[in-house]
């Protein structure tokens, strides 16, 4: 218990026993760079996730824009065989990763996304089918949450392509990015967010490795530090299924400004994480103004009832 706070040697235990991933140097120097040194163990967990959100999306998302001159990506590591600290999408209790999440949705079979190499914004489609008459809404909010722009672009999908469609204008300081994807009946097929700087990422590249690329000047997310407190609202109800329980959650943010990086946990009458659970999506921002209704699945039909708690917390 000691060691839990501040991060010293002894939570390199928890890293890969190796020479280049021995240590959380690298992961911790470009945490304090992008998002300020955390104030506690909490705030470390809550940037940490963030951030592994942040580049697990990214990834995944620079190839499919990239189609189809990328043709293929590893990702490593699917699990941790013991309990560690990064690169997994489970860990080693089964519980899904804010990185999970992160790649669940930048690999939606239908998706718009961002590349932060060109600034440009993508359709992609990996089905086979095409989708025509769908739109694409494109809003832009500042770190108040007033708009800055909106747009709404006709689109039709070709299956297994991908298409730039839009060029985001420069931006300063820290931006929000929120992406829908509607079809003909004006459904919402997909959605994307993102938050964006106008610092960009500049990398020492002559100074490359094997796994790694020192950043000489990171992008800057301080800022969001200075969030308001967002109200948000919930609701929810337990439907009973076949060997499983789902849990349905109705959010809306009751206020001015962006709600960020909501994350919601189920935990047992004892205080106890319940894993493992399957949320159709999490660690999700909210416009303001926004409902988001999402399930989640709870396998192998365990009660939900006796004192066990829904719990929701965010970066504001």
């Amino acid at each position: 218990e000691k060691n839990r706070w501040p991060v010293d040697e002894i939570w390199n235990f928890h890293c890969n026993p190796s020479e280049s991933f021995e240590t959380l140097d690298i992961f911790n120097n470009v945490l304090y760079q992008r998002y300020g040194k955390p104030s506690t163990l909490d705030n470390y967990m809550l940037k940490a996730n963030v951030q592994g959100y942040e580049a697990m999306k990214g990834m995944f998302e620079a190839f499919r824009a990239n189609r189809p001159n990328t043709t293929g990506i590893v990702q490593w590591m699917l699990n941790s065989a013991w309990p560690s600290f990064y690169w997994q999408l489970y860990d080693y209790y089964f519980l899904p990763t804010s990185a999970y999440y992160a790649a669940r949705k930048a690999n939606a079979p239908l998706q718009l996304v961002y590349n932060y190499g060109n600034n440009n914004i993508y359709t992609v489609n990996e089905t086979l089918n095409p989708l025509n008459g769908a739109k694409a809404r494109i809003r832009l909010l500042d770190i108040q949450g007033r708009e800055i722009l909106t747009e709404e672009l006709a689109v039709t999908m070709e299956g297994n392509t991908s298409a730039a469609i839009y060029k985001l204008p420069p931006v300063s300081g820290n931006i929000f990015l929120a992406l829908s994807l509607l079809d003909g009946q004006n459904n919402v097929v997909a959605d994307n967010f993102y938050w964006l700087s106008g610092k960009p990422d500049v990398y020492d590249w002559e100074k490359t490795e094997w796994f790694y690329t020192p950043i000489k000047s990171s992008a800057d997310f301080k800022p969001l530090n200075y969030l308001s407190a967002a109200e948000v609202g919930l609701t929810h109800k337990v439907l009973s299924k076949e060997n499983e329980q789902v849990v349905e959650v109705t959010l809306t943010n009751k206020s001015k400004g962006i709600a960020f990086f909501i994350n919601l946990t189920l935990k047992n009458g004892l205080n106890q994480t319940i894993f493992p659970v399957f949320w159709e999506d999490n660690y999700l921002s909210l416009q303001p103004g926004e409902t988001r209704t999402i399930q989640c699945s709870v396998p192998g039909g365990p009660t939900l009832v006796n004192g066990c708690t829904l719990i929701l917390s965010g970066w504001n």
